[in-house]
């Protein structure tokens, strides 16, 4: 486990970061008395980094149209009074 007391932590939070990013835990000090510690998150095996409504594609077959989209959502008569 590694071990870093907050000033040096401030620091260096890239490396500490990128360190728990590893998979390595660190413990955070003050005045050389551990106070918290930094673990990774458990990943899945099968799980990507990046949301799948992010993919192209994702809500493929889900939307279905029912009507022609380029006729008049109303009758032309209708016009007349949002004028």
């Amino acid at each position: 486990m590694i071990r870093y007391n907050l000033s040096e932590a401030k620091a260096k939070f890239s490396a500490v970061m990128e360190s728990v990013e590893a998979g390595n835990s660190v413990t955070l000090c003050k005045r050389n008395q551990p106070v918290a510690t930094l673990q990774p998150i458990p990943r899945k095996a099968t799980s990507t980094t990046r949301c799948h409504h992010t993919q192209i594609g994702w809500a493929s077959g889900t939307i279905k149209i029912r009507d022609d989209l380029e006729k008049p959502a109303m009758p032309a008569s209708d016009w007349e009074m949002l004028s």
